[in-house]
């Protein structure tokens, strides 16, 4: 399947190419808005408790298989949920929420984590 897909790719017009990948990127763009509320509302329930996680982090890198990055992203990406920000601290990690409501997350050394 990725061969194929490979040789249309390679075969493909530039205008092709471009609106593939602005395709792409929307539906990128819908799936995060899709899954943006949910985790909140998982988040919010303290559901990962249940399956014996101490904390959503936990929980993601467990049963979806996301890197610590990609749990500090998205659990920033899920909204204003105490239990997200806690679940980023128990890493040893500082949160800090800007003006504009953004979550902002430090290592030890202080340099920003992306």
């Amino acid at each position: 399947m990725f061969h194929e897909f490979a040789q249309r790719v390679a075969g493909a017009c530039d205008d092709g190419l471009d609106a593939r990948l602005r395709r792409v990127e929307q539906q990128q763009r819908d799936l995060a808005a899709e899954e943006a509320p949910l985790l909140h509302e998982i988040d919010r329930r303290t559901m990962h408790r249940s399956d014996g996680h101490a904390s959503m982090s936990d929980e993601l890198r467990a049963e979806p298989g996301w890197s610590d990055g990609e749990c500090r992203h998205r659990m920033r990406s899920s909204g204003d949920s105490p239990t997200s920000a806690n679940s980023l601290k128990q890493q040893g990690d500082t949160v800090h929420r800007d003006a504009l409501g953004h979550w902002h997350t430090y290592r030890a050394d202080g340099s920003e984590i992306c």
